[in-house]
């Protein structure tokens, strides 16, 4: 996890979700782990982790985002 991109996500300052991050190639960026705590869940906050990976990967010009 030492090279990867580690993000948090929170709501009322308490942490909900998590997302890394592994550039595995030079145009590739891999979710190595997105997870949201068990009640928090059907909440759209995967979707929206999701959302910022695919953002993330655009901005800083990755081509490929997968998850393996």
């Amino acid at each position: 996890m030492q090279r990867s991109f580690c993000f948090d996500a929170t709501y009322n300052d308490e942490l909900v979700g998590v997302l890394a991050l592994l550039p595995t190639h030079p145009e590739t960026l891999e979710i190595v782990n997105i997870a949201v705590i068990s009640e928090q869940r059907n909440r759209g906050i995967g979707q929206q982790l999701l959302s910022f990976a695919e953002k993330y990967a655009h901005h800083y010009n990755y081509k490929c985002l997968e998850i393996d």
